[in-house]
């Protein structure tokens, strides 16, 4: 199913399974500046490693998506097992993380 995009959308009514249901945006970001801010300030750290990094920033609650998050991971090295010891995730919790 997809929903039109509006820059001003307040809401959509949708007919889903028998009933109506209202589909709001509700964006939640990060703090971009201070990201870019902490980069540069941080210390150079010296990886010796090929290993590539999954970095997820979010609130980590259910409802954000976190099982499908970590099922998508298990199914990449599923998928494509070469990945194994090659490819790691963290996910950081923004409320109480390194966003406040």
């Amino acid at each position: 199913m997809t929903v039109p995009c509006a820059k001003r959308l307040i809401y959509v009514l949708l007919q889903v399974g028998g009933r109506t249901v209202r589909v709001r945006p509700l964006p939640i970001g990060i703090p971009f500046d201070r990201f870019v801010q902490m980069a540069q300030e941080a210390p150079q750290v010296v990886i010796c490693s090929n290993q590539k990094l999954i970095l997820g920033v979010d609130r980590l609650d259910y409802t954000k998506g976190l099982v499908h998050r970590l099922k998508a991971y298990e199914r990449l090295l599923e998928k494509y097992p070469d990945h194994k010891e090659k490819v790691s995730t963290e996910m950081d919790d923004s409320d109480t993380g390194i966003c406040n």
